[in-house]
């Protein structure tokens, strides 16, 4: 599951006492400093994530923080400023002490399973992914996971749902709700599968608990797998623009987690020419989605399609296939089986 830490790290480093010289450089100024880094590696279209961290455990342990700090190895005694960006396809560490500026490039190494519904006609709940589920988790030795029921308001009920199936797969389901601190629980974790419901209300949540950031860390590093279903899918993206439900509730902001850098429209249905409800189709709301500035190309995943993310490969399974809606508009299907790795590049 984990990233190898040497082999696929590349490291650039700067030494001299010119550099520092003194403890005189303040926190504020390389605060602007590493700041303008990032501006510079936002210009890229990244989603920038900056938190701080041991820079000597960087490649072993996840990020536990976001928020600029200070660090001092407990070992050598040594202060130490580490931010951390996760861009589409490489997460980048600065690290700069008192005579080193180390900079640390390497290949994401997220892993997610995005469905587009727990539910397919003419199966059981969850029953056309449960294979692939199953694999996913054991190939990365998970035998527990965590469900998060932020999308719904019975967390009881719905965990209790969602275990009496993953349960008997051998899997061990508890919900995060029945921690105390769930921060912490989701650190110590190997697996999260946030459950569908009401997304503007899941992000919402998932942002009062202090979630948002730190899932998209662990995931980018590799120390976390992601399996998301309808608003567990539309959080996993870059906004939750194109969700079908209704705002109940305003959470802090759209943007959301961040696994990949486009938007997901979950249940996504074709055009049926001969219905008679003459309303808004998916089709034209999506378009009017792509309309915006802001705007990224969309997903659209049929009741049964999958969107499994290894890394830097993304790849279309499940039951059903997709149909991509590109920023000009255009509308592309997409089978069972096909890689849309290139919508990291959109």
């Amino acid at each position: 599951m984990h990233c190898k830490p040497h082999s696929q790290l590349r490291k650039s480093q700067i030494t001299g006492n010119n550099i520092s010289g003194s403890s005189r450089i303040r926190s504020k100024a390389l605060h602007y400093l590493i700041v303008l880094f990032f501006v510079v590696i936002n210009s890229w279209s990244a989603h920038v994530c900056i938190s701080s961290q041991n820079r000597a455990s960087f490649s072993k342990s996840p990020i536990n923080s976001v928020k600029n700090s200070h660090i001092r190895h407990s070992t050598t005694g040594e202060s130490s400023y580490v931010f951390v960006a996760s861009l589409r396809r490489h997460t980048i560490a600065v690290s700069v002490t008192k005579k080193h500026i180390s900079i640390f490039l390497r290949m994401s190494c997220r892993q997610a399973l995005l469905l587009s519904s727990s539910n397919c006609h003419g199966y059981s709940l969850l029953e056309f992914a449960k294979e692939e589920i199953c694999l996913f988790l054991k190939k990365n030795a998970v035998n527990e996971i965590i469900f998060v029921p932020y999308a719904q308001n019975d967390f009881n009920g719905y965990t209790h749902k969602i275990k009496s199936v993953i349960d008997p797969w051998g899997y061990k389901v508890t919900g995060l709700h029945t921690y105390p601190d769930p921060a912490n629980a989701v650190m110590s974790s190997k697996a999260i599968f946030v459950g569908g419901g009401n997304t503007f209300m899941l992000l919402k949540r998932l942002y009062e608990a202090n979630l948002v950031n730190l899932i998209k860390s662990r995931v980018f590093e590799g120390h976390l797998l992601y399996i998301g279903s309808s608003a567990g899918t539309n959080v996993a993206t870059k906004s939750i623009h194109t969700t079908n439900d209704m705002p109940i509730i305003y959470p802090p902001s759209f943007e959301a987690i961040g696994i990949v850098p486009f938007n997901i429209n979950p249940h996504y249905i074709d055009i049926v020419e001969s219905v008679t409800h003459k309303g808004e189709t998916r089709d034209q709301r999506i378009i009017e989605y792509l309309d915006m500035p802001h705007a990224a190309p969309v997903l659209g995943l049929k009741e049964g399609a999958i969107l499994n993310v290894n890394g830097n490969t993304l790849k279309i399974t499940g039951v059903a296939g997709a149909v991509i809606f590109n920023k000009d508009k255009t509308k592309t299907e997409v089978p069972v089986g096909t890689d849309v790795s290139f919508l990291l590049n959109e």
